[in-house]
């Protein structure tokens, strides 16, 4: 199933190829003429509407530490008057 990002992009494209102008798409669709241009310029240049991989500093949690911190988060939100779990929790 797509998402609504997907196929706004999606539409972008499909406009563009009917040779309309990125003003004319960010009237039509309602977002920014910026916003047109971006993907009309990623689909050019790369061919996909798919998000880009993002850098940055990687985890220094394992798969594992990770799981369990999801799944003491997931328990914790299902108990009743419990708001969460607090940062002291976690890195406990």
């Amino acid at each position: 199933m797509k998402s609504a990002r997907q196929k706004e992009r999606e539409l972008i494209i499909e406009l563009y190829n009917k040779k309309k102008s990125t003003y004319q798409i960010a009237d039509i669709l309602g977002i920014s003429q910026t916003k047109a241009s971006f993907w009309i310029r990623r689909y050019i240049k790369t061919g996909s509407l798919e998000n880009m991989p993002r850098s940055g500093r990687p985890t220094p949690l394992t798969k594992n530490e990770f799981n369990s911190i999801r799944g003491m988060i997931k328990s914790r939100m299902l108990e009743p008057k419990k708001a969460g779990i607090t940062s002291k929790e976690v890195l406990e």
